[in-house]
């Protein structure tokens, strides 16, 4: 594992996050596929099983799609971790009634490698470091939580000393302390970066009545999580709230994608396009990954892969393809599994960003269904 760990990361550091391509040549993606595959099936005795019950072996795949994709019910019920010692666990969200998936990690050196650089593309090509505020736990306060270690990582990378968390271990909101942090860094004129879930921002703007004018610079970054214990908020609500409170365009706001089972995010691109003088997305809800990361579209009966143009042969343009199941292909989940299929619908544009279209109906989901019986039958523990 540490070899392949590290063959990963080199190829991670080795790309220009303000310049490089966001997709790597096919042939060089699945040499380190199937390098990782490799060692998931010699290492990942539940993975191996059910790679086997496919008929499938690691020198096999020739595309992406060719890879035993393993849902993320699955992580509710099997510990799909690579053996030897773990490094941590995080757990996804869930009610006390819901089992919540867990994923195993051997080593987050991989995590921490991949967490940068698209950041780095998306959120920050212009700077090395700012004012962040999180609304949100840390990773002290919730060693569990994946969104956690990724803002703590965040903050330690491209925070400033005044760089903080707005919510403790308990759960309790400081927002009066978010409001005086706010009206400092006005009166200072100094940018800053405000981080958190959907819901976070909806519960500090229910809390107060204060507006902001931030400064030049500043910017905002949700993760989703539209759907909360008081409800449900748009998209459309809360980037309009955006504007009135904090006086910020919707080209000053930033919106990540993933997901406890993985290791890698997505992020539109309405900053970076800012900031670099470029046109706007024609889709600005549209996300893009890095390149050591592979999106897939399946049915969701057959879960048989979706013709789409590959990223190779796609054009700029304003269309996108036809709706599936997103399976995500992360060479960065090098100790678990790197193919992960969701139960999110999903198209692709034709200059390969990725648009949501919500979580797909239960009715329609029969071949995620199947997937999970065949792995959680006499697997649950």
């Amino acid at each position: 594992m540490p070899d392949v760990s590290n063959q990963i990361v080199d190829a991670i550091e080795a790309w220009d996050p303000l310049e490089g391509p966001t997709t790597w040549p096919r042939r060089r993606f699945m040499d380190l596929a199937r390098r990782v595959v490799a060692e998931q099936y010699a290492h990942n005795a539940p993975f191996r099983e059910y790679a086997d019950r496919q008929g499938f072996e690691p020198g096999d795949a020739r595309d992406p799609a060719d890879i035993p994709a393993v849902s993320t019910e699955v992580f509710k019920h099997v510990d799909l971790h690579c053996q030897g010692p773990i490094e941590r666990v995080f757990r996804t969200s869930g009610t006390t009634r819901d089992r919540r998936g867990e994923h195993h990690f051997p080593t987050l050196d991989v995590y921490r490698a991949s967490m940068h650089p698209p950041f780095r593309r998306w959120a920050m090509p212009d700077r090395d470091s700012m004012r962040i505020f999180v609304i949100a736990k840390s990773a002290e306060a919730a060693p569990d939580s994946s969104l956690s270690f990724m803002f703590d990582g965040l903050i330690d990378r491209w925070g400033d000393d005044e760089s903080r968390f707005f919510v403790d271990a308990d759960g309790d909101f400081d927002d009066q302390a978010l409001v005086a942090a706010l009206d400092r860094a006005c009166e200072e004129s100094t940018s800053v970066f405000v981080m958190g879930t959907a819901f976070g921002f909806v519960e500090f703007f229910e809390r107060c009545d204060e507006s902001w004018s931030l400064p030049e610079g500043s910017r905002l970054l949700e993760t989703g999580g539209f759907k909360g214990r008081k409800g449900e908020v748009t998209r459309g609500e809360l980037y309009r709230a955006f504007g009135d409170r904090f006086e910020l365009p919707r080209e000053c706001c930033l919106s990540e994608y993933s997901m406890t089972e993985l290791s890698s995010q997505a992020y539109t691109s309405t900053i970076r396009a800012r900031l670099r003088g470029e046109d706007q997305p024609a889709h600005p809800r549209a996300f893009y990954t890095p390149p050591w990361v592979e999106i897939v579209l399946v049915d969701p009966m057959s879960l048989q892969p979706i013709e789409v143009e590959g990223p190779e042969s796609r054009q700029q343009g304003s269309s996108a393809g036809p709706r599936g199941l997103i399976r995500w292909v992360d060479l960065a989940n090098v100790g678990s599994v790197c193919a992960v299929q969701t139960g999110d619908l999903g198209s692709m544009t034709q200059d390969g960003g990725l648009i949501l279209h919500g979580r797909a109906p239960d009715a329609d989901l029969r071949g995620c269904s199947l997937t999970v019986e065949e792995w959680a039958e006499g697997e649950d523990r």
